[in-house]
């Protein structure tokens, strides 16, 4: 990971990783797990996502991919 990450720095133009549309830090409110889940899908990293029912007693797992939100299929 770190080779990509260094890679990303290098080309980003700006001393900030994952910067603002203007180069400039991200604000405490930004969508950085959607703006990083992003980045890793498209450089190949990102093969599937595992859903999860968390609903108590429920167990449903599966891996699909993409990250969209649903509702459980096992228990709605």
């Amino acid at each position: 990971m770190r080779p990509l990450l260094a890679r990303q720095l290098e080309t980003c133009g700006s001393e900030y990783l994952f910067p603002s549309l203007e180069g400039k830090m991200l604000k405490r409110d930004n969508q950085l797990v959607d703006i990083l889940r992003a980045a890793l899908k498209r450089a190949g990293i990102i093969e599937g996502f595992n859903h999860i029912c968390r609903r108590n007693g429920c167990g449903y797992r599966e891996r699909r991919p993409d990250d969209k939100v649903t509702e459980c299929p096992k228990c709605a």
